[in-house]
């Protein structure tokens, strides 16, 4: 029985307990929040100090810097305002100097508003944020006080509530042993149930004492119930005024006039940024509008107007000697004929300058269109040649200047010459003529060739002596020296190339080329791997520069082939002559460069009939490019590489050879490679191979006049063939180009024509073909 009371009395205590720390622990952790919401509104205070303190710093030293520059540029010169011109209305006309005052002027009234935020964000937005700070750190420290106050009377509530929990506890267990007690009376008096020695008025007695008691305990029971939900009911109230009505009341008391303080500073700042602002944007739109009538015509004669010397022209007069009283050009004494030779000579010299001012502009206009192209595409040039070509235009201008003022020399001349009655028109005109003559026959005007073309243009159109007499020739000197810009080619580039494989157009400004074409280059780089040319149809556009293999005049497709044919012949005629016998050049041939075989001649080339010409002696080649071969039979050699010749077809004349690279030996195109060293044996079957070959060749040929046998050098070996020709076959020699293949101890051929009947005289020779100085050969060649 003990024991369970005391059970009962420590659960009570501990629940008393926690009841007590449970509610001081809440009311100290609305304390810390209360701290920790005043601590960050004292911080924003400080910052927004600190802001402003800073800001008004910056602001005072970026207006002080200003007003300093300004009035520096002020007083580096006195600008005075402009005078007036009677020819100009002042009101819509401004000067350069004059607009750079008012700017100046208006720079300075920007820094003064900017001072004007300064002084403001200092004196009235710092400051106020600091008396702000300074009133609520004040205040919560009052109110603090009042907050722990409050915290102490919801304690002392909380305690009361305790005590009566505490005393209705107890009275709840002596009420319930009580009750207990008196269940168990009443139950023995109805059962009867005595004890020994025990009788029934001891029973009734016991039951009579327990029920009293039982009523005393009920009473004092209800009376500690009510108490206690009495308690509970004014804490209760307690707690929700506090919650409800004296904290915020204390929050509102903590914060004061913070945030209506913050409000109007917040508008204050916005305020004083705005008006500087407005007063900067008025002020510039301002000098907006009076920068519009800025006017060169007016400054220039501002100045004119200051200076008087510039409009003061030097004019010399003729100055007579003695008593000679003729003062203008005369015609007597027989100078009328000096007079016409000297308008001829200036009608001569004004023509061509016009026509070179012409031919300048035209180029300026090329390299511009080649400029403007790289300023919509940076990737087809490079910087440096951009300013080069700048460098260029202004040179070529230059030039332009230099020849105006020639040409203004010559039309002052000749227009003294027409008032004397010099037919100065008829010299002109054909002085024109002959201007015009000289130009090169193209269809394309100079304006529209790339920069490459133009310069021919140039250099042809300035052949004669008097042309080179003008001062632009250092000009165009200079130009001509290899301006590139872009992808546009120098002079040091290829003019001609082949097709090596087919390329389709992707682009509106590329060109489709096929395999074996021959295209004029118009611009060649080497910077981004196309290049620019123009097809047989005249059509114009880019292609990938690796697709073409560049070659010189003589190295062209129609040139290939009669390479390829000579070098045949030079590979095959290493015998005796009289062994190669006259059925073996049944034909005629001329075996030159620019005898006129046609694009599709190199096909015949492949259809000589097979003779598997092996090979005895050492031929080695060169590899004019890197070539990867695509099986196993194919040899694969970078650029430059040297080969040995095996054999030049195994019984099938595709185009490959067969040859030895590193001790491999394969198979590999003829045309990635060339002869460096000769060492076959031939056979006579070659010649009779050579036939179709020779039969095309001649079917082009153009006129030729035949030198003297003197000149064709000594002892040459002379073969007659018989074979008639039809009258309308021609010959032409021509001087083997320099990039030609030339092999040691090869016999050349050279054919001409011998008789009317048409033989034909083929003279061979050990050595290469002998110049010709004549310059009526010289023109038959070509």
């Amino acid at each position: 029985m003990s024991t369970s009371v005391q059970a009962s009395d420590r659960k009570e205590r501990q629940f008393t307990g926690t009841s007590n720390a449970s509610m001081r622990t809440n009311l100290n952790d609305k304390l810390t929040k209360l701290h920790v919401k005043h601590q960050a509104e004292i911080d924003f205070l400080e910052d927004m100090r600190s802001f402003s303190k800073q800001r008004s710093t910056i602001e005072r030293e970026y207006s002080q810097n200003l007003l300093r520059l300004v009035q520096q540029f002020l007083a580096k010169r006195d600008i005075k305002d402009p005078p007036g011109i009677s020819s100009m209305d002042r009101s819509e006309n401004r000067g350069l100097m004059e607009i750079w005052k008012m700017l100046l002027q208006k720079t300075e009234e920007a820094a003064r508003a900017r001072m004007n935020v300064s002084e403001m964000l200092l004196s009235q937005v710092s400051e106020e944020m600091r008396q702000q700070k300074r009133i609520k750190e004040q205040s919560f420290k009052r109110l603090i006080e009042s907050a722990q106050k409050m915290n102490s009377e919801i304690l002392e509530s909380v305690k009361e509530l305790v005590t009566c929990k505490k005393t209705y506890g107890d009275h709840a267990k002596v009420c319930a042993d009580a009750r207990q007690k008196f269940t168990e009376a009443e139950t023995r008096i109805r059962k009867g149930d005595r004890k020994l020695f025990e009788s029934t008025q001891s029973l009734e007695k016991t039951y009579n004492k327990f029920a009293e008691r039982l009523k005393q305990c009920q009473m004092k029971t209800t009376v500690a119930r009510n108490d206690y939900l009495l308690a509970i009911t004014t804490t209760n109230a307690h707690l929700y005024k506090h919650g409800s009505e004296d904290l915020p009341a204390l929050m509102r008391a903590m914060d004061g006039e913070m945030y209506e303080k913050s409000r109007h500073v917040y508008m204050l700042y916005a305020q004083i940024e705005a008006d500087a602002a407005n007063l900067v944007k008025a002020q510039f739109e301002d000098l907006r509008e009076q920068s519009y009538m800025v006017n060169r015509d007016y400054v220039v004669e501002c100045f004119f107007h200051k200076n008087p010397v510039l409009r003061d022209r030097v004019e010399y007069r003729f100055e007579a000697h003695d008593k000679d009283s003729v003062i203008s050009l005369s015609k007597d004494h027989g100078a009328e004929i000096y007079l016409e030779k000297d308008a001829r000579k200036w009608a001569m010299r004004l023509a061509k300058h016009q026509e070179s001012i012409e031919v300048f502009q035209k180029q300026i206009k090329g390299v511009k269109s080649v400029t403007s192209a790289y300023t919509k595409n940076p990737e087809f040039g490079t910087s440096e040649a951009f300013s080069e070509a700048q460098q260029k235009i202004a040179e070529m201008e230059e030039s332009i200047r230099e020849v105006a003022v020639k040409v203004t020399r010559a039309e002052a001349r000749l227009a003294a010459l027409r008032e004397v009655g010099i037919d100065v028109g008829r010299w002109i005109e054909k002085a024109q003529e002959k201007v015009r003559g000289e130009r090169p026959t193209s269809d394309i005007s100079a304006g529209d060739r790339p920069v490459s073309s133009l310069l021919s243009v140039t250099q042809d159109l300035g052949a004669s002596e008097e042309w080179l007499e003008t001062s632009s020739m250092s000009s165009r000197s200079g130009f001509e020296d290899g301006m590139s810009i872009g992808s546009a080619r120098s002079e040091a580039g290829p003019k001609h190339c082949v097709a090596l494989y087919d390329y389709t157009a992707q682009r509106p400004d590329e060109l489709s080329i096929k395999t074996d074409e021959e295209l004029e280059v118009l611009e060649w780089d080497d910077g981004d791997g196309w290049s620019k040319g123009r097809n047989q149809s005249g059509l114009e556009g880019y292609f990938p520069q690796t697709y073409v293999r560049a070659v010189s005049p003589s190295s062209s497709p129609r040139s290939s082939s009669i390479q390829q044919v000579q070098l045949m012949i030079n590979s095959h005629l290493t015998g005796p002559l009289q062994d190669l016998g006259s059925e073996s050049l049944h034909q005629d041939v001329e075996i030159l460069n620019g005898t006129g075989l046609s694009n599709g001649d190199t096909d015949t080339l492949t259809h000589i009939p097979s003779t598997n010409r092996e090979v005895t002696g050492v031929t080695m080649l060169r590899a004019l490019y890197e070539y990867t071969g695509d099986d196993e039979d194919e040899l694969t050699f970078p650029e430059g590489a040297e080969l040995e010749l095996i054999n030049t077809d195994e019984g099938v004349d595709d185009g490959f050879w067969r040859g030895r690279y590193q001790g491999r030996e394969g198979m590999f195109p003829a045309v990635v490679v060339e002869i460096i060293s000769n060492g076959m044996n031939h056979s006579s079957s070659f010649c009779e191979s050579l036939t179709p070959i020779l039969d095309s060749t001649l079917v082009s040929a153009s006129p030729f006049t035949s030198p003297s046998p003197s000149s064709m050098g000594p002892s040459p070996v002379t073969l007659h063939d018989t074979t008639p020709i039809t009258s309308s076959t021609h010959y032409t020699l021509s001087k083997l180009h320099p990039t030609s293949v030339q092999l040691n101890s090869a016999p050349r051929v050279r054919v001409q024509p011998n008789t009317p009947e048409g033989e034909l005289e083929r003279t061979w020779r050990n050595d290469s073909f002998e110049e010709y100085d004549d310059e009526e050969d010289e023109a038959s060649y070509v």
